[in-house]
């Protein structure tokens, strides 16, 4: 191939990359350790979008959530579980945590969790279950709660700019030891 059409098309492909638009929704994982209660020991996660175009970064914020999912004992619970519409909850540009409860109920078997924002930047979110299932006659109930920790989801343009960049440097290194040689 020749050396100046790759480095056009190396030049094309960051730029293209450079100039795409930033995306306006923001994606999160979530983990929950620490489990006490019933269920002590078990660790649990889940993933959450929201829309971050309306923060500011200043004083206390909520951006509603979409395509939440997290599974919990067999159970996928989503926003169509909420008990309430769930939200990112912000103070200060900083993220405090997923404001969400839901329940689900069925013939023989009630769930209720909840996630609670930190009270302030640095403190832990918290999750607590309830569940009670009657199975042939007998309750069980397990109840308990846990530490929920957050982690940022790259956003799909910065992960191809990325590897548009590292593309070119190897084209450009690959036509300097060429032309070396």
């Amino acid at each position: 191939m020749n050396p100046t059409f790759s480095l056009a098309i190396g030049l094309a492909i960051s730029a293209t990359a450079l100039a795409a638009p930033a995306a306006r929704a923001a994606s999160l994982s979530f983990s929950i350790d620490n489990v006490t209660g019933d269920l002590s020991g078990e660790s649990f996660s889940g993933s959450f979008d929201f829309d971050d175009s309306g923060l500011t970064g200043s004083g206390d914020e909520f951006a509603p959530v979409s395509n939440l999912s997290f599974d919990f004992l067999g159970t996928n619970f989503s926003e169509a579980n909420a008990v309430a519409g769930p939200e990112a909850v912000f103070s200060d540009n900083q993220l405090l945590g997923l404001n969400y409860a839901a329940e689900t109920t069925g013939p023989t078997d009630f769930t209720f969790l909840s996630f609670a924002p930190a009270p302030s930047s640095g403190e832990l979110s918290l999750f607590t279950y309830d569940t009670t299932t009657v199975s042939d006659g007998s309750v069980t109930q397990l109840e308990g709660t846990g530490e929920i920790s957050y982690t940022s989801v790259p956003e799909p343009s910065t992960v191809l700019g990325s590897a548009a960049i590292l593309g070119l440097m190897f084209l450009v290194r690959r036509q300097r030891q060429k032309y070396a040689a």
